[in-house]
């Protein structure tokens, strides 16, 4: 501890010794203190923004000034003053420099540019985030084949219905084939069907699963029987409908069926009124055709 001189003018007392150094201390702050209440301390914390002790700078002629966020950490334990424009960033870590927004231009190492990034959002997308669709490479929405919109579906599923032109007389209990004579609508941009008008033949070109439906409706008559049959000329009854006669209520039947290129289908009707009676003309007298 420090040797205080005699003399009330602090000169060195005699008694010293004229070898003795002069010691001068000036501890006017701590007077009273003892030895643990004056220690060493790093500030940074009692000191940083929203603390207990937080430091402000008054500027003459002005109002305070909150100058916490120009602190650093001197890596000493201690504190030290640095220029608001961030010009020192030493010891400051990723987490101490606080987040900000920042545009995608103002970074060099995001390996695109503000535009390219904002394509990404986009419904073109074409810069960086691409998908590799083959032949389909740059197609819009509605270019993809796999998707069918009314031309596609109109192209894969190839369809046609035709209708009895003129009444027909049938024969009393002879199975009789309706000569369908009018188209209604045909699309088949593939070719895989073929009607004849004159004969009321439709023919299959396109091996695959097709949907068969036909009805006709009756001159009015309440005795006996109707029967209506789709059948592969003459080799089996795809569909029929047998009901017995109920004035000129319609009747329709339908199937599914796997037909094979070259295939022939036909419309047969039968009625057992007694005498003759007419299948009608009409748009509900008719044989269609769906390719799925």
């Amino acid at each position: 501890m420090p040797i205080k001189p005699n003399n009330s003018d602090n000169s060195r007392s005699a008694e010293l010794g004229a070898s003795h150094v002069d010691h001068t201390h000036t501890h006017a702050a701590t007077t009273g203190q003892t030895t643990d209440q004056h220690h060493a301390k790093a500030h940074a914390a009692d000191h940083a923004e929203n603390a207990t002790d937080e430091i402000l700078a008054e500027a003459v002629g002005t109002a305070s000034t909150d100058v916490s966020t120009n602190l650093k950490p001197d890596g000493t334990g201690g504190v030290e003053f640095v220029d608001s424009d961030h010009a020192d960033l030493a010891n400051v870590t990723s987490d101490q420099h606080h987040a900000q927004a920042h545009t995608a231009a103002s970074h060099s190492d995001q390996g695109a540019t503000g535009a390219e990034l904002e394509d990404l959002t986009d419904s073109g997308a074409t810069t960086l985030h691409k998908h590799d669709h083959g032949g389909q490479d740059g197609l819009a929405d509605d270019d993809h084949s796999q998707y069918l919109n009314e031309s596609r579906h109109t192209d894969a599923h190839s369809s046609g219905r035709w209708k009895l032109g003129s009444s027909q007389t049938l024969s009393n209990n002879s199975q009789t084939t309706l000569l369908i004579d009018t188209l209604m609508h045909e699309d088949d941009a593939d070719g895989d069907i073929s009607f004849n008008t004159s004969t009321g033949i439709l023919t299959i070109n396109t091996t695959g699963v097709y949907q068969f439906t036909a009805g006709v409706v009756w001159t009015s008559n309440s005795t006996g029987f109707r029967e209506l049959i789709i059948d592969n000329q003459g080799v089996e009854a795809i569909c029929a409908q047998l009901q017995a006669a109920v004035s000129t209520t319609p009747m329709t039947t339908a199937t599914l069926y796997k037909a094979t290129a070259t295939q022939t289908f036909r419309l047969r009707a039968k009625q057992n009124s007694g005498g003759n009676l007419d299948a009608l003309a009409s748009a509900v007298t008719f044989f269609s055709v769906i390719k799925l």
